[in-house]
């Protein structure tokens, strides 16, 4: 009896911990997420920066957030493209 409920034990706990793994993994991937998405915010509300700083800037962000960029952000990073490119 105590072997089976022994064995039990470690089943569940096994199965637990892969779970925590997933919910991890799905918090850190929501983090990034909502990182990228201040980022953009961030530099779309501060006109202070050059265009040179804003073109960087996008840069980076496409390269660090890009799975994460939806339609309406990669909108918005073409056209701040534009308005430094037009100045």
């Amino acid at each position: 009896m105590k072997k089976t409920f022994t064995t039990i034990a470690l089943v569940a706990l096994s199965i637990s911990l892969s779970n925590c793994s997933e919910v991890k993994d799905t918090i850190d991937e929501s983090r990034d997420a909502l990182e990228c998405a201040n980022k953009l915010e961030n530099l779309e509300d501060d006109d202070s920066e050059t265009c040179e700083d804003t073109i960087r800037i996008l840069n980076e962000i496409e390269q660090s957030c890009g799975e994460f960029l939806n339609e309406s952000s990669r909108e918005s990073i073409a056209q701040l493209r534009a308005a430094c490119a037009s100045n």
